[in-house]
């Protein structure tokens, strides 16, 4: 299929734009890449935060994403030749199967990864994840979770529902983020931080993992 990359990269895709950039940019600025780092994003998509993860790298860094579909590929591909990137590098890949090597990144990004598999499918994910990382690395992930306040519990009930019955289509179901913190832990990662943020009364989750050097839970 040929896709007309310079209409799909400006075609702005509403529910992501309205109801989850807040977290995906909160997601961006805890995980805190630095100058010369390798970063690796877990389905990049149309590579809008892929190019601010190479931005933060810079020239001296590295930049990653990986994707199981082509088109996005080819669309985060487009992204970051547009403006004349060239130290990064796209794959076809699946979490929990990354085609990369361990102790690979010193920092990992994934936004509403998690929400559509079940515990021991997203054990997988965060323990390959883990592989990845270099020692005292660190991952962001961020994802839909139920509310602190009764309207946001009630919308994430009904963006859940609408989740669910989509397939997946429009992401994962509710309760990712908070699920996530004990899968981490068990899949060796210290929780360093844990956030909430809402977006127009849809309220999600952020937590920043770190690697630690034995799969054994700290005491």
């Amino acid at each position: 299929m040929q896709i007309d990359t310079r209409a799909a990269l400006r075609e702005r895709r509403f529910y992501p734009y309205l109801f989850e950039s807040l977290a995906r940019d909160v997601t961006l600025t805890i995980l805190d890449v630095l100058p010369g780092e390798r970063v690796l994003e877990i389905a990049v998509g149309r590579g809008e935060l892929l190019l601010k993860l190479a931005t933060l790298a810079g020239g001296s860094g590295f930049a990653a994403g990986v994707d199981e579909d082509e088109a996005a590929l080819a669309l985060a591909d487009a992204r970051l030749r547009e403006v004349g990137y060239t130290s990064f590098e796209l794959k076809q890949g699946a979490a929990g199967a990354l085609p990369y090597p361990a102790e690979s990144f010193d920092a990992i990004y994934a936004s509403f990864l998690l929400g559509a598999r079940d515990d021991d499918e997203s054990k997988r994910v965060l323990t390959d994840l883990r592989r990845v990382l270099v020692p005292g690395g660190r991952a962001a992930i961020c994802g839909i979770t139920f509310g602190e306040r009764s309207l946001p519990r009630a919308l994430a009930r009904g963006v859940s529902f609408v989740k669910k019955l989509s397939g997946g289509v429009l992401g994962p179901a509710a309760g990712t983020a908070r699920r996530a913190q004990g899968l981490a832990v068990d899949a060796g990662f210290d929780v360093d931080r844990r956030l909430y943020v809402e977006q127009r009364g849809v309220p999600s989750e952020i937590l920043l993992l770190r690697r630690r050097e034995s799969l054994g839970i700290r005491s």
